[in-house]
């Protein structure tokens, strides 16, 4: 007779190998948990801003005002923003500045000093933020919850990454009027017009770089 007792042991420990095979196989099949200390939120991901900001009536540095220029040079002339290239203003030509906007590359940074007008406007330390452009007097603008903030004297962040791996990236237009009615947009202008910057004699050249940052090459919080 077949000895049924031997058999139901071998029936188990078929049961047992299959159930650590099925064991085994969940726990690769199953994502880790992540690791979360007791009372805080579980860390999210960070979001990028979107590639290009655009902010309008905006100038780069202190003194920057629009109205009667004149070139010091010859002056590439543009279609629109971002547009074709239209012709060049000769040296001499007098134009009025229309308007002005900046676009800028957004690069994270988190705030690591406020002063009150930054409180005011919604900035703390610890708060995350997109900055666009230099503001002028060592200041910067940025971007904080969908709205632009300039930033006081007192403002300090720290980039996601060093400014010298990654300076920040953002063009001048500002739209001129020729005398005889026409339209076109000048591309960082800084120092190529006479009349833009207030506090500056006929001889200087005002502005920063064109589409540079004051704090290119500087590490570690920034104001």
């Amino acid at each position: 007779m077949p000895d049924f007792r031997t058999h139901s042991r071998i029936l188990d420990v078929r049961r047992i190998g299959l159930i650590a095979v099925a064991a085994v196989a969940g726990s690769i099949a199953a994502p880790p948990a992540t690791a979360q200390l007791p009372g805080r939120a579980p860390a999210q991901p960070a979001i990028e801003a979107r590639a290009e900001v655009r902010v309008p009536n905006a100038c780069p540095f202190e003194g920057c005002t629009l109205g009667r220029w004149t070139a010091r040079q010859p002056v590439r002339l543009f279609q629109s923003v971002n547009g074709l290239l239209q012709g060049t203003l000769p040296k001499g030509a007098r134009v009025t500045a229309l308007e002005a906007e900046i676009r800028a590359v957004p690069r994270r940074a988190i705030v690591t000093k406020v002063w009150d007008s930054d409180r005011a406007a919604g900035l703390r330390v610890g708060s995350m933020v997109d900055v666009l452009h230099p503001g002028g007097e060592g200041t910067i603008v940025l971007l904080h919850r969908g709205r632009i903030v300039q930033g006081s004297l007192d403002l300090m962040v720290r980039y996601n990454r060093p400014l010298q791996a990654a300076p920040l990236r953002w063009t001048w237009w500002v739209r001129v009027q020729r005398d005889d009615g026409r339209t076109a947009w000048t591309k960082n202008p800084q120092g190529l017009f006479s009349g833009m910057d207030k506090f500056a004699s006929t001889d200087s050249r005002p502005g920063s770089r064109p589409g540079k940052s004051p704090f290119e090459g500087r590490e570690g919080d920034q104001i």
